[in-house]
């Protein structure tokens, strides 16, 4: 799935938001970009912000609309 192109997100903000929305663990995503653990849920949590979506789940939802919508 491509990476949405939006002004409120980074590229690793992005990048990280994909994976998550797929389904992938905080700590999986870590050791893909060789970031801690906390780092990762820090890029979330300003994603979260950012998209206003509460959690992993709507953020597959955002994902999914916004795949369609392009």
């Amino acid at each position: 799935m491509p990476l949405p192109l939006t002004e409120e997100l980074s590229s690793r903000e992005r990048e990280i938001a994909l994976f998550a929305s797929l389904g992938y663990s905080s700590r999986w995503i870590a050791e893909q970009f060789h970031l801690s653990v906390r780092t990762v849920d820090t890029h979330l949590r300003h994603v979260f912000t950012k998209l206003r979506v509460s959690g992993r789940d709507e953020l597959r939802q955002w994902f999914r609309r916004e795949h369609v919508s392009r």
